[in-house]
């Protein structure tokens, strides 16, 4: 989270108008990268790739609906 005052409340006003399941708030560190991946890995969002060939890749590919 963050100490800035002035972000929590627009934050805040933006959740009350959009009324998400869930925020999240970054913090740019490699457990948040790899909990994102794997997140989108068991979601079907992404799909890793050979780890031997392509270290830290995956696969994402946008609904074309």
């Amino acid at each position: 989270m963050t100490n800035n005052r002035k972000l929590q409340r627009w934050v805040e006003e933006i959740a009350t108008l959009c009324r998400p399941r869930e925020i999240h708030w970054c913090d740019g560190s490699r457990n948040e990268y790899d909990a994102l991946c794997e997140r989108m890995v068991s979601d079907g969002t992404a799909v890793r790739l050979d780890p031997a060939r392509r270290p830290n890749s995956f696969l994402i590919q946008s609904d074309p609906a």
